[in-house]
């Protein structure tokens, strides 16, 4: 059933909430009384919410999570090792906030009409750049909290974040600029930073490398020319 759902979400074919929600509650709940590997069940686990990508279906993944994480706690390591693949997945195919089509039209290089603005049309815009962007937010906080539960655990994990961080400022390489990947950009700049602090397994050279990544991915977002913002585009940037 798993698998089947999982290929459903794959193929971009429609997948009800209240569906998702019931399927993996039941795999969440076996996974809170494993025993043994179950790495399939993590796989799909974690696997169906980010094939689907909303910020409904990364919500409920991370409330599972958690829950999985709470109730078993040897099943940390291989949900977060899951969720760290699907992550550097999105930013290798440029999905959510890493994707190429989230543009920002800049109104100087707009045609000049004598007419009032469309507001609807530019409120959908600016919805629908929110909802690439919301769900890689959401994750990131799950992240970030995650690691300050266990930054002075296992150097294995160390490893993981700083992998993911690697792989996400390359990403930001390739993005535009969007004025609501603001947040974002600079969590993911402050969560590079906290890696890099707490790792104890790099040497000088390497920790010199990291550092010097974090700093050209921070200072990249001012390669980008200045955004302009309208009124209701600002309760998005601060949700």
């Amino acid at each position: 059933m798993l698998a089947r759902l999982d290929r459903r979400a794959l193929s971009k074919s429609f997948l009800s909430i209240g569906e998702m929600r019931d399927m993996l509650r039941r795999a969440a709940a076996l996974l809170c009384k494993a025993r043994i590997d179950q790495s399939a069940l993590v796989h799909h686990l974690v696997g169906i919410p980010f094939a689907t990508f909303t910020k409904q279906s990364i919500k409920l993944g991370i409330s599972l999570w958690l829950g999985v994480i709470n109730e078993n706690p040897p099943m940390e390591s291989r949900i977060l090792i899951e969720v760290a693949e699907r992550w550097e997945s999105t930013v290798r195919n440029r999905i959510g906030a890493f994707s190429s089509k989230l543009q920002h039209r800049d109104p100087f290089y707009l045609k000049e009409e004598f007419a009032p603005s469309d507001k609807m049309s530019l409120f959908d815009r600016q919805q629908d750049a929110h909802n690439m962007i919301a769900p890689h937010l959401r994750i990131l906080q799950f992240l970030q909290s995650h690691f300050n539960a266990t930054r002075l655990g296992s150097p294995h994990t160390q490893k993981i974040f700083q992998r993911l961080i690697i792989a996400s400022f390359e990403g930001l390489r390739h993005t535009a600029g969007h004025p609501l990947a603001r947040e974002m950009h600079f969590q993911l700049i402050l969560f590079g930073l906290h890696v890099l602090r707490y790792s104890s397994d790099l040497d000088p050279v390497a920790r010199w490398r990291l550092k010097d990544t974090i700093m050209s991915a921070a200072l990249s977002w001012f390669s980008h020319q200045p955004r302009y913002v309208t009124d209701r585009l600002m309760p998005m940037i601060k949700h």
